[in-house]
């Protein structure tokens, strides 16, 4: 559950959007979900509209962008606000575009797995796991909602990530801004030479 701000007697779904849309905090809102007749404004744990706005908060957990919704009530909806973009303590990392990562020339990357709920814990695993001792260095990561894809490219690889490759993905793709290739060298394996 994301914190919300509840918002009663809304008679349109587009009425509900545009109501969400008018309230401050719109980087830190994730979506809406709406019933009929009660609209939901969803925003990232601890964050919302500024103070001043009078409007009150619940306080809830839920982090990043909005997947899906649950299927538990066939009478609301769910939508994912377009613009949502989780910002992050870490300055090594920029946000570029919805989808998997992508190079420009539309290449993939090799990429590490891992569990994870939010994009700024992607932001510690990866920097974690570091470059790979395949001559392989960090150019980023796509966050699915559920998991990290930690992307590296090798001494023949895509390079720098340029963008995601759907604008109308629920996974977010992260440059690596300290993103440096390793050129001119050939891996030849652990220890010392």
């Amino acid at each position: 559950r994301y914190n919300s701000v509840q918002i009663d007697s809304i008679g349109t779904i587009q009425h509900c959007a545009s109501t969400c849309q008018n309230l401050d905090g719109m980087i830190s809102q994730t979506g809406f979900e709406y019933d009929g007749s009660k609209c939901s404004c969803l925003y990232s744990a601890g964050r919302g509209p500024n103070e001043g706005s009078g409007l009150s908060i619940s306080n809830e957990d839920g982090v990043g962008l909005v997947i899906q919704g649950d299927g538990s009530n066939g009478n609301s909806v769910c939508y994912s606000h377009e613009g949502f973009t989780e910002t992050f303590n870490s300055e090594d990392y920029v946000y570029v575009g919805r989808g998997s990562c992508q190079s420009d020339g539309d290449e993939g990357y090799s990429s590490v797995s891992i569990p994870s709920k939010s994009g700024e814990d992607c932001t510690e695993t990866c920097q974690i796991l570091g470059n790979r001792r395949d001559q392989a260095t960090q150019a980023g990561f796509t966050f699915t909602g559920v998991a990290c894809q930690c992307h590296y490219s090798g001494k023949n690889g895509p390079g720098q990530i340029s963008r995601g490759s759907n604008p109308n993905s629920h996974h977010v793709c992260y440059r690596y801004l300290p993103y440096i290739p390793i050129n001119d060298y050939i891996y030849e394996g652990t220890g010392k030479c």
